[in-house]
């Protein structure tokens, strides 16, 4: 089943590489996951200003820290620690489409996480 959503997420994936451009300015925003995930806030656009906040809803559980991060082939590559447990993880990010992502998260316990963008209220 893993593999038939990956599959799925990929090809579509490609259909809109063209359309869309893995950069900073399209992560920036808040990202919300379908499942239980930690929420991606990406803010700024520059080196020096790009930030990555990786927050959860649970009450028990702290932010994961974000390690480190990478631009590569029109994939966006994070890696995380969720410094209670020590547990790493790297997410391998795929555009959808201009609003929804796919994380294949690669650890002990790997996901894929499908994020949609959340949409901002002007009132």
């Amino acid at each position: 089943m893993r593999n038939l959503l990956l599959t799925i997420v990929f090809v579509l994936g490609s259909v809109q590489v063209n359309a869309q451009k893995m950069s900073k300015k399209f992560l920036e925003g808040t990202w919300i996951p379908e499942t239980y995930a930690s929420e991606l806030t990406f803010s700024g656009t520059t080196k020096k200003t790009f930030k990555v906040e990786m927050t959860t809803s649970d009450e028990d559980r702290e932010s994961l820290k974000v390690v480190s991060y990478n631009f590569q082939k029109n994939n966006f590559y994070l890696k995380s620690l969720y410094e209670p447990t020590n547990w790493e993880c790297l997410g391998v990010f795929t555009i959808i489409d201009e609003n929804t992502i796919a994380v294949d998260y690669i650890s002990e316990a790997p996901a894929v996480v499908i994020y949609r963008r959340k949409q901002q209220n002007n009132y």
